[in-house]
C-alpha cells in the first residue's frame, strides 16, 4: 500500500464516496459543510415542497422566559410543537407553555421551499440553525412530515443519530491488525461503510488486481471531480498491474515479498512516478530472477528508458548482459585505462566499455577501482555492469551513487520502492 503510494488516495475516495448506515435506523450517514447542505437540498433530494429549516436546541434544563425572549430578540419567535408551529412572542404565547418542560427546543429559523429557494437564503438558514443548535439544522417538510437532518457532525440524516467521523487514514494504517481492530470494534464499524455496494472491510483481503477492479465500479457512478481522483489512484496500480503484480495483496509486507516481487514492485512504483531525466541503479543481480519475472523487470526497466531515464544494473549472466545497449566489462588483465568502446556485432550489445580494476588490497577491500577512475556514463540507456565475482561491480555502482549524491556520502541508489 505505502510502496505503491496509494493510502492517502484511498483514503480520501473512502471519505468522499462510501456510504455509511445508521446503527439505529440503517439510512446514510453523512457530514456535510454548509455549501454540500444545500447542494443536497436542492440537487440530490431536489426538495419542491414547502418545509421549515428547524435549530434543534438541546437544553439542560428546561427553557425560562428569557431564553424565550432571547430568540424573540434575535428574529426567530417561532417554535415546532408536535408538528405544529406556535409563537413565543409574548408572555401568555401559547408556544412558551407547550416548551415549559422539554430538553429539546425547536426553533422554527425559516419557512422555505429549498428547490426554489435561492441558495444564499436557503444556506442563511442552515447557518443560523447549527449555530443555534451545535451544529445541528433539520429540515421538516410540511406535505408529509417527514424530517431530514443536515448537521456539521458526521450524522444519520433520517434519524439525527451522531457518531465519530470514520477514520479513514487509520483503517488504513492498521486495517491488516485485525486482534487490534477487533478489540476496538472497527470491523464493525468497516461492515457498515460501502464502497460501490461492497463493505469497505473487503479491502482486507484485496489485492492489487480486486482493487484495481472495485475502484473501475466506483467511478461509474462518480462525480467527474472525483473520477479524476479514481483515476489518479488508478494510474499508480496500473503499471504494477502491466507487470502481473495484480495478484499481490495490498497488505503484504515489503520484507515478505520476494526478490522478484520487490524488484518488479520497485519498477513499476518508478514507471508509475512519471519523472523523467532520473538515472536508476539496481543493486541486485537480475540473473537471480525466474524467467518471467526477469523479462518483466527488463521490460520495465527499458520502459523507464523510453520514458527518458538512464538504467544501470549489475550482472555477469550473458542472457542478461545481452538486453543492454551498453556494456561495463569490469575485466581482469591488467591495464592503465579504459579500452574504447568497440563496434556493436550481431545479437550483442551496442558496446562493451572495459574498465580495469587496480589490484585488491591484502585485506580484502571490495573498493578495489582506482579511485582516479573517469567514466563518462552516457544517459537514456539501458547499462549493465559486468565482470567476474570481486571485480568490483558493487563498488562501481556505490561510485556512481556517491557521483549522483554530489557530497560523496550516502545516496539511495538502488530502485527500492520503500526509499521511492
Amino acid at each position: 500500500l505505502d510502496v505503491l503510494h496509494v493510502r492517502s488516495d484511498l483514503a480520501r475516495i473512502l471519505r468522499s464516496l462510501s456510504q455509511t448506515s445508521c446503527p439505529d435506523c440503517g439510512d446514510l450517514c453523512r457530514q456535510l459543510d454548509d455549501d454540500q447542505a444545500v447542494e443536497l437540498l436542492q440537487g440530490e433530494e431536489a426538495v419542491s415542497a414547502r418545509s421549515l429549516v428547524v435549530a434543534p436546541m438541546r437544553l439542560t434544563q428546561p427553557p425560562t422566559d428569557s431564553v424565550y425572549d432571547e430568540l424573540v430578540r434575535a428574529g426567530f419567535p417561532r417554535v415546532l410543537v408536535e408538528g405544529q408551529v406556535t409563537r413565543i412572542d409574548a408572555d401568555d404565547a401559547e408556544g412558551r407553555a407547550l416548551t415549559r418542560r422539554v430538553s429539546r427546543l425547536d426553533v422554527v429559523i425559516d419557512r422555505l421551499v429549498p428547490s426554489e429557494a435561492t441558495p444564499s437564503r436557503l444556506g442563511e438558514a442552515i447557518r443560523n440553525a447549527r449555530a443555534m443548535a451545535q451544529g445541528q439544522a433539520l429540515v421538516r417538510i410540511e406535505q408529509d412530515g417527514s424530517e431530514r437532518w443536515f448537521s456539521r457532525q458526521f450524522s444519520c440524516r433520517a434519524c439525527g443519530w451522531q457518531g465519530e467521523q470514520p477514520l479513514w487514514d487509520r483503517w488504513l494504517e492498521g486495517i491488516d491488525l485485525l486482534d487490534q481492530l477487533d478489540s476496538e470494534g472497527e470491523p464493525d464499524r468497516a461492515n457498515e461503510t460501502r464502497l460501490a455496494g461492497r463493505p469497505v472491510w473487503d479491502l482486507a483481503g484485496c489485492s492489487i488486481g480486486e482493487l484495481d477492479l472495485w475502484l473501475v465500479d466506483v467511478g461509474e457512478h462518480a462525480a467527474e471531480d472525483r473520477k479524476s481522483l479514481i483515476g489518479h489512484c488508478r494510474s499508480k496500480l496500473t503499471p504494477a498491474l502491466e507487470l502481473g503484480l495484480g495478484s499481490i495483496g495490498l497488505w503484504r509486507s515489503w520484507n515478505r515479498l520476494a526478490f522478484g516481487e520487490r524488484t518488479l514492485l520497485s519498477v513499476a512504483v518508478a514507471i508509475a512516478s512519471r519523472l523523467g531525466s532520473l538515472m536508476y541503479v539496481v543493486q541486485h543481480p537480475l540473473s537471480g530472477l525466474d524467467d518471467s519475472s526477469l523479462s518483466r523487470t527488463l521490460h520495465g526497466l527499458s520502459r523507464l528508458v523510453e520514458a527518458g531515464g538512464t538504467v544501470v544494473y549489475v550482472d555477469a549472466a550473458p542472457t542478461v548482459v545481452a538486453k543492454a545497449q551498453l556494456v561495463i566489462d569490469l575485466a581482469t588483465a591488467d591495464a592503465d585505462s579504459p579500452t574504447e568502446i568497440p563496434p556493436r556485432s550481431d545479437g550483442a550489445s551496442e558496446g562493451v566499455l572495459v574498465l580495469r580494476p587496480r589490484p585488491r588490497s591484502r585485506g580484502g577491500d571490495l573498493a578495489n577501482l582506482d579511485p582516479g577512475l573517469e567514466l563518462d556514463l552516457p544517459l537514456g540507456q539501458l547499462v549493465c555492469v559486468d565482470g567476474p565475482s570481486g571485480s568490483g561491480k558493487s563498488a562501481l555502482l556505490g561510485q556512481i551513487a556517491r557521483a549522483l549524491s554530489g557530497s560523496g556520502g550516502d545516496a539511495d541508489y538502488a530502485i527500492d520502492g520503500t526509499h521511492l
